[in-house]
């Protein structure tokens, strides 16, 4: 596939803004796979299905972690879908943090 027939099949991403609110998850969420099922990319169900539950993880971390509204871009490059959720927080997670601390011995 040359570059010009590739640049003229790639849709333009599409962002989108979430308040921050667990009741917002579920429609960002429907949102992320409306685009892509529009998009008519070649994604099998399976694949459909996985790109649902990381964006609702993606999305209900930033609007639970932050308390702010968080921003989600969906992209398709010809070759790899990407979802990128950004929100305010400016601090990573620490590693191997959990805060359920019932489950340790």
């Amino acid at each position: 596939m040359s570059v010009a027939t590739r640049q003229a099949i790639t849709p333009a991403p599409f962002g989108f803004r979430v308040l921050p609110s667990a009741e917002a998850v579920p429609d960002a969420r429907r949102r992320v796979i409306q685009v892509v099922r529009g998009w008519g990319l070649p994604l099998a169900e399976d694949a459909l299905r996985d790109v649902e539950l990381l964006s609702s993880e993606l999305i209900t971390n930033a609007v639970s972690h932050t308390d702010a509204p968080c921003v989600v871009c969906v992209s398709w490059d010809g070759d790899r879908l990407r979802v990128e959720v950004t929100d305010v927080g400016h601090e990573l997670p620490a590693a191997g943090c959990r805060r359920d601390r019932s489950l340790r011995h």
